[in-house]
């Protein structure tokens, strides 16, 4: 098989668990939106989960701020763009938090059952961390 043709499928696989990750990621804010009763929408969810995934590519080279750094971002994005207070922002945040790890993990068991993943694959990926 020509490398060329792998490295295109690659490529195209990335593009759509990239954008698989932000549809995830955009329905995480807005189930965390609605249980809050705050107002945000599929596009201001959009808006946050783009920009906070681009603020924590950025975030990610400064030392010390990283992580805390992306959060922050996420937690104040939320709370400029459906126009609540702090607090019903990082209740948001954290329920968009716990919505999104169990998505996630439920997907990666569904991987690891049918097989796209196997075992040794994931304990290679688990033990980079």
């Amino acid at each position: 098989m020509d490398i060329l043709y792998i490295v295109s499928i690659m490529g195209v696989l990335g593009i759509f668990l990239v954008l698989g990750y932000t549809l995830i990621d955009t329905l995480s804010t807005l189930a965390g939106a609605k249980l809050t009763k705050i107002d945000l929408n599929f596009l201001k969810s959009l808006k946050i989960s783009i920009y906070s995934s681009i603020a924590s590519i950025l975030l990610m080279f400064v030392p010390f701020v990283g992580l805390f750094g992306g959060v922050l971002v996420i937690v104040y994005l939320i709370k400029e763009e459906a126009q609540t207070t702090w607090k019903k922002a990082i209740i948001t945040y954290l329920i968009r938090f716990v919505v999104l790890n169990v998505v996630i993990i439920t997907l990666t068991l569904m991987a690891l059952l049918t097989g796209i993943i196997s075992v040794s694959e994931l304990i290679y990926l688990l033990s980079n961390f």
